[in-house]
C-alpha cells in the first residue's frame, strides 16, 4: 500500500518512544479542541476519507548547527514541520539521528553538491529506509553551500536531482541563523523538493488584505513582493502543492521514486518543465 490510515500511523507513533508526530498536531488537523484524548482522535480516524501517506524524515546536523525550530509562532498560530505536512496529506515521523557530524567542508567552509552526496552516504541511517508503505526523506543542516555563478549563497538546496534523496539547509547563512521563521520555512520548502514539488507549484492567496505566498515560492519572491518579508509568508501548502503530495502516484512523490520534475499529466498542466 502507498498510504496508511491515520489510525495505523497513530498506533505506530505511540509504540515509538522517539515519536515526533504529536497529538497536538493531529488535534489541530482534525479541528478538535485541547486537551484531547486518544479516544477522540481514533474516533476521528474512523471517519471516511481520513487517509494519509507517511514518511520518515531523518535530520542530521553538523557540529555547531541547530535543529530546525520545533515550533514557530507566526500570525498568532503555532506552526511545526509536522503540522505543515499533515495538513497537506503526509504524516512525518521525524528522527534526529546525528547532531555532531564533523565539519567536512574543507578550508573554504562551504559544501558542493558532491560533498553533500558523500556526507549523505556516510551518515544516513539505514534504520529509516523506505518500506512498502512508508517513504523516507533526509535533511542535513550544515554551514554553507558553494556560491552560484552570481556569487550568491543559497539558504537551502535539494542536492540530488536524479533521485531526490537528500536536501540541506545552510545555517551559516545569516538569514537562517537569525530568523527562525526563515529556518522553518526553508526546511519545509527543501523537503517539498524532495517530494518532487517545484517553485512553480507555489501559489498566492489573500488573507485579511495581505498577499501571502505558499511554501514552494522562493524566499526572494516573497521579499520582492508587495507584502515583503515576513508579512508575505504563508506557512501552508496551496491546493496544487497539497494535491501533489497526497494524490499523485507514489513513485512521483516518494524520495528515490524518480528524477526531479518527472510526474504525471496533471502536474504537467500546471507548469512547464514536467516530464511524464
Amino acid at each position: 500500500m502507498s498510504v496508511l490510515n491515520v489510525r495505523e500511523s497513530i498506533r505506530k507513533v505511540i509504540e515509538n518512544p522517539w515519536r515526533f508526530v504529536r497529538l497536538r498536531s493531529l488535534a489541530k488537523f482534525f479541528g478538535l479542541s485541547q486537551p484531547i484524548s486518544l479516544k477522540d482522535i481514533i474516533s476521528k480516524c474512523n471517519e471516511p476519507g481520513q487517509v494519509h501517506r507517511t514518511a520518515f524524515l531523518e535530520i542530521d546536523m553538523m557540529q555547531g548547527t541547530a535543529f530546525p525550530p520545533d515550533e514557530q509562532l507566526f500570525d498568532n498560530r503555532l506552526h511545526t514541520l509536522q503540522d505543515l505536512y499533515l495538513q497537506a496529506g503526509i504524516v512525518l515521523d521525524i528522527r534526529l539521528d546525528e547532531n555532531n557530524i564533523p565539519n567536512l567542508a574543507g578550508a573554504d567552509n562551504t559544501y558542493s553538491d558532491a560533498e553533500l552526496d558523500s556526507l549523505t552516504g556516510a551518515h544516513r541511517n539505514p534504520s529509516f529506509k523506505a518500506t512498502d508503505n512508508k517513504m523516507s526523506a533526509y535533511l542535513v543542516v550544515v554551514t554553507r553551500h558553494d556560491p552560484d555563478s552570481k556569487g550568491n549563497f543559497p539558504l537551502g538546496k535539494m542536492f540530488d536531482t536524479k533521485e531526490r534523496l537528500g536536501t540541506a539547509v545552510f545555517q551559516g547563512e545569516p538569514f537562517i541563523n537569525t530568523d527562525n521563521l526563515a529556518f522553518l520555512r526553508t526546511a519545509a520548502h527543501e523537503i517539498g523538493h524532495q517530494f518532487n514539488l517545484h517553485h512553480e507549484d507555489g501559489t498566492t492567496y489573500n488573507e485579511g488584505g495581505t498577499l501571502k505566498h505558499t511554501i514552494m515560492n522562493q524566499t526572494a519572491v516573497i521579499q520582492g513582493s508587495i507584502s515583503k518579508w515576513p508579512a508575505g509568508v504563508g506557512l501552508i501548502f496551496g491546493e496544487n502543492e497539497s494535491k501533489h503530495l497526497s494524490n499523485h502516484e507514489i513513485d512521483n512523490v516518494r524520495p528515490g521514486g524518480g528524477p526531479f520534475s518527472k510526474c504525471n499529466s496533471e502536474h504537467k498542466s500546471w507548469h512547464s518543465g514536467i516530464t511524464v
